[in-house]
C-alpha cells in the first residue's frame, strides 16, 4: 500500500476477515485502516448480542458497504483514492439473510442442513437433497455479496467517478462442495479452490465484455493496477500487467499460475492451461492433464506420462525455492498480541488453535 500512499492517494481499507488484521501488518501504509471492529460494533449495536459473536454466524457484507460508502463521501473529490474492502459473506458458514437464504433453495426442503457447521460434512454420508440445500445456500451469499458490490458501484456513480476508477472484483480461494469428496477450502488445491473470477472494469482501457484467455494469477494484479493508475511499477514485482491483454496484446509466453494452501496444508502447487501439479506437505506429487482429465481424478505422476510434465516441474522448484527463500527471510521476530476475541474469531475460522 506505500506505493498508492507514496503516489498521493488516499488510502482505506476496510476488512470482515480476522485473518487481515492489521496485527498481522495488512494495514501498513493505510490512512486508515479497519481492524476487523466490524463485528464488534454490530454486536453492541444489537440488544443482548453478545460480543463475542462469529464472524462466521453473521452477514456482514451490508454493514461493510455501508462503511464503504460512508468512507467514500469523506474522502476528498480532488485526490485520486484506493478504496480495498474485503467482504467475506460467501464463506461458510453459508447463512445468507432474507430473501437470499430462500431463492436458490427448494421450497419443499424438510431436511435439518441449515448452513452451518459445514466443515464436519467432510467424510460424512450426506443426500443429495441436503447437498442440493447446502450449495444453494451458498450461492444465496454469492448473490447476496454481489448486491453489496453493485451498491458500492452505485455510490461510485453517484460520485460521478464510475468511469475513471479502476475497480476489480476477485477471490481468495473457491469452495469445495463434493467435487473430491471433501468440503469448504484450504485442504486441496484442485481447481474448484484455485480457479477464481477476476474482473476488471475501467473503460479508458478495458473495452466490456472482453476475456482473458490466458493463465494468469493474483500476482498479476498490482502491476495490473498500477499500470492502470499511472504509477510506476518497481521492477522487483512479482507478475506481469495484463493491461497489453484488455486489448487483444500478448505480454509474452504464459507462465505457469503457483498457488499454495499453506495456512492449515502444506501444499504447493503450479498450473497452465494444460498442466498441473501439486506438491504435498509428504513429498508425494500429483500431476494432471487438464484437457483429457478436468476432473482432476487421475494422478499421471510415476506413470508412462511424467516426462510430459518435465518442464513445468522445473519451474515450479525453481519457484518454489525463490518462495522458500523469501519466507525465510521475512519469517516473524515475535508474536502479535492478540486478544481472546481475535483468537477466537481465528479459531472458528480454523485459523489457529
Amino acid at each position: 500500500m506505500s506505493r498508492a500512499s507514496s503516489a498521493a492517494y488516499q488510502t482505506v481499507g476496510l476488512i470482515s476477515n480476522p485473518l487481515l488484521h492489521g496485527k498481522f501488518g495488512f494495514g501498513s501504509g493505510f490512512d486508515f485502516y479497519d481492524d476487523f471492529t466490524i463485528i464488534y460494533d454490530m454486536a453492541a449495536s444489537i440488544p443482548g448480542e453478545q460480543t463475542e459473536t462469529l464472524v462466521s454466524e453473521r452477514s456482514t457484507g451490508e454493514r461493510l458497504t455501508q462503511l464503504a460508502m460512508q468512507r467514500l463521501g469523506r474522502m476528498d473529490p480532488e485526490r485520486p483514492f484506493f478504496l480495498f474492502v474485503f467482504y467475506f459473506d460467501p464463506h461458510y458458514d453459508y447463512r445468507p439473510p432474507a430473501p437470499y437464504d430462500r431463492q436458490f433453495c427448494d421450497a419443499d426442503y424438510r431436511g435439518a442442513q441449515d448452513g452451518g457447521g459445514i466443515p464436519a460434512l467432510a467424510g460424512q454420508p450426506v443426500s443429495a437433497a441436503d447437498r442440493r440445500q447446502v450449495i444453494g445456500l451458498y450461492d444465496g451469499e454469492v448473490c447476496f455479496t454481489d448486491a453489496q458490490i453493485g451498491r458500492l458501484l452505485a455510490a461510485l456513480k453517484r460520485r460521478g467517478c464510475a468511469d475513471n476508477t479502476v475497480v476489480v472484483v476477485t477471490a481468495d480461494h473457491g469452495e469445495e462442495f463434493w467435487d473430491h469428496g471433501g468440503v469448504v477450502h484450504g485442504h486441496t488445491l484442485y481447481d474448484e479452490l484455485v480457479r477464481v473470477p477476476m474482473i476488471v472494469r475501467f473503460p479508458p482501457a478495458v473495452r466490456p465484455g472482453t476475456v482473458v484467455n490466458r493463465s494468469v494469477c493474483h500476482a498479476d494484479l498490482l502491476p495490473t493496477v498500477l499500470e492502470l493508475a499511472g504509477v510506476p511499477i518497481p521492477p522487483q514485482t512479482r507478475g506481469r500487467s495484463l493491461v497489453p491483454l484488455f486489448s487483444g496484446g500478448s505480454h509474452g509466453l504464459d507462465p505457469p499460475a503457483f498457488m499454495g494452501a499453506t495456512v492449515s496444508h502444506n501444499l504447493t502447487g503450479a498450473r497452465t492451461p494444460r498442466q498441473k501439479i501439486v506438491l504435498q506437505g509428504d513429498g508425494a506429487k500429483r500431476f494432471y492433464s487438464l484437457p483429457d482429465d478436468p476432473g482432476e481424478a487421475t494422478n499421471l505422476w510415476g506413470t508412462a506420462r511424467t516426462a510430459e510434465f518435465a518442464d513445468l516441474e522445473r519451474r515450479f522448484a525453481e519457484w518454489k525455492s525463490r518462495m522458500d527463500q523469501c519466507a525465510r527471510q521475512a519469517a516473524p521476530t515475535g508474536t502479535p498480541d492478540l486478544d481472546q476475541r481475535l483468537l477466537q474469531q481465528l479459531r472458528s475460522l480454523g485459523y489457529a488453535r
